[in-house]
């Protein structure tokens, strides 16, 4: 399969922590409420089972969970396959590659518009998340209360509780919209018929952002394109890829709002002659495609909770 998409040259290579991107597919709503519901009932267990507790140091369930560990844990039995049981820094990058939606909290304001099976999301300075259950009621691994042996010592620590107000930064909705029958998982092009190699590695642990790199195969010359990588694509003998720029509201959730301003850029397959060929361009949703003639994205529309692909051309 890695073979194959080495030689597609033109295959599109989103890339992204979370950013990483499916091919699009909708799910009937009945499987996609199995999924969510799969997820809340081994929550509710879970927290009814008074041998788990809360620990940061013991979080993978042996036998106590932090609060990102148990919601990774909850959809992961619903047949979600992460990479690996992130924290409340990588959960929006992390559930937005397999369907989920992240909706800034602007949007939701309280229970009013809350859904059952949404994970309230705080990454930003509380760094905490549980699920909601609806009737004003969540789920979760709420905090250590201060028995140092493991299990829940109180019923508290792990729980069905009352809904409460964090801040939240905002929410994670399921919407079944791209396919989790595969995983792709961001890779570089160590092989192509034009003598490069395209490396593609993350900036850092947190931005969501990667650094682009071409090397000739010959003489080991390298060329670092982009620094603020959100997507790119080997198209012919250029590449056109998209940098972000900056969010649209500074108080939204890092990169991984995705509501933000890009650039979009091409150059050669040695990453020289750049022209920027689409500047200060604002998305509001995950990149779904490049191509030489404009980007295509997933904007999602509050009012209908509803997403629609857009089309900026260059």
């Amino acid at each position: 399969m890695k073979d194959l998409f080495y030689k597609f040259v033109g295959t599109i290579t989103i890339v992204a922590i979370m950013i990483s991107m499916f091919p699009q597919r909708t799910f009937a709503a009945v499987a996609m409420e199995n999924k969510i519901e799969k997820a809340i009932s081994w929550a509710i267990e879970t927290a009814n089972d008074d041998k788990h507790g809360y620990s940061n140091e013991k979080r993978y369930g042996n036998p106590d969970y932090d609060c990102s560990s148990f919601v990774y844990y909850a959809f992961t039995n619903a047949g979600f396959t992460f990479k690996s049981i992130g924290t409340t820094t990588s959960m929006v990058s992390d559930f937005k590659a397999y369907g989920f939606t992240w909706i800034p909290w602007k949007y939701i304001g309280g229970t009013e518009k809350l859904l059952r099976g949404d994970i309230l999301l705080n990454a930003s300075s509380k760094k905490h998340t549980e699920i909601y259950l609806g009737d004003g009621k969540i789920v979760g691994a709420h905090q250590s209360r201060g028995n140092t042996k493991p299990g829940d010592q109180t019923g508290t620590e792990v729980s069905v509780a009352n809904f409460f107000i964090q801040p939240w930064d905002g929410v994670l909705r399921y919407n079944g919209t791209y396919d989790m029958s595969s995983s792709y998982v961001p890779e570089s092009i160590p092989d192509t018929t034009y003598g490069q190699v395209i490396e593609c590695t993350p900036y850092d642990d947190e931005s969501g952002l990667f650094t682009l790199k071409s090397t000739n195969k010959e003489n080991g010359k390298t060329k670092t394109i982009s620094k603020k990588l959100i997507a790119y694509q080997v198209i012919s003998k250029k590449i056109f890829y998209v940098e972000y720029k900056g969010n649209y509201n500074e108080e939204d959730l890092g990169i991984n709002s995705r509501d933000c301003y890009i650039k979009v850029r091409r150059c050669n397959i040695k990453g020289k002659k750049k022209k920027t060929i689409l500047k200060d361009a604002r998305i509001s949703g995950q990149i779904t495609g490049i191509s030489g003639e404009g980007i295509k994205y997933m904007d999602y529309d509050p009012e209908t909770n509803t997403t629609n692909e857009i089309t900026i051309d260059y």
